[in-house]
């Protein structure tokens, strides 16, 4: 079965600073993409600066998914415990279905964005 690198797109450019992965941000992310209907996903944690607020996030999100390959706008966004997330996805020739994710979560601690790609 081709993997979902065989299709015309790229990981989005990352707004943020990059962190090690966490068991809470491990479950965070197995419940946007349980809720999405991922089969096989991986993500990348970033922490936003202060006052980061959605509209913001998407809005940067937009633009570069855009130039990435994924199109000019989300397929779906949707709310979850503690923010919010954005789903792009492109079907390949191949049939493969991948997608990328942006969730949001604002925490007592910061501001954290999730960067989720993935296949369904």
């Amino acid at each position: 079965m081709p993997t979902a690198s065989t299709l015309d797109t790229s990981r989005p450019a990352p707004l943020g600073d990059q962190l090690e992965h966490q068991a809470q941000w491990d479950l965070i992310a197995q419940q946007v993409v349980q809720s999405v209907g991922l089969s096989t996903f991986d993500y990348d944690l970033y922490q936003l600066p202060a006052n980061s607020a959605w509209d913001d996030t998407l809005a940067y999100y937009q633009t570069e998914a855009a130039a990435a390959g994924w199109g000019d706008a989300p397929s779906q966004t949707d709310e979850m415990a503690g923010g919010h997330y954005a789903v792009w996805s492109v079907t390949g020739s191949d049939g493969t279905t991948k997608s990328f994710i942006v969730a949001q979560v604002d925490a007592p601690d910061g501001i954290f964005t999730l960067n989720i790609l993935g296949n369904k």
